[in-house]
């Protein structure tokens, strides 16, 4: 744990695993992110977006 963590770096995620892990690693993320500071507008268009029409 000697590593120091870079102020802006950016982390990737790979898109292997099932479905169900992958949902919950996107929600866990999005939690996170809300705890971390408020929704900003691109946020609030991917949610927006993701709702399906009907």
């Amino acid at each position: 744990m000697s590593e120091k963590i870079q102020e802006g770096a950016v982390t990737t995620v790979g898109d292997e695993g099932l479905p169900e892990e992958l949902a919950r690693a996107d929600l866990y993320g999005l939690i996170a992110r809300l705890f971390h500071q408020p929704p900003d507008q691109e946020l609030l268009n991917q949610i927006a977006s993701s709702i399906p029409d009907g």
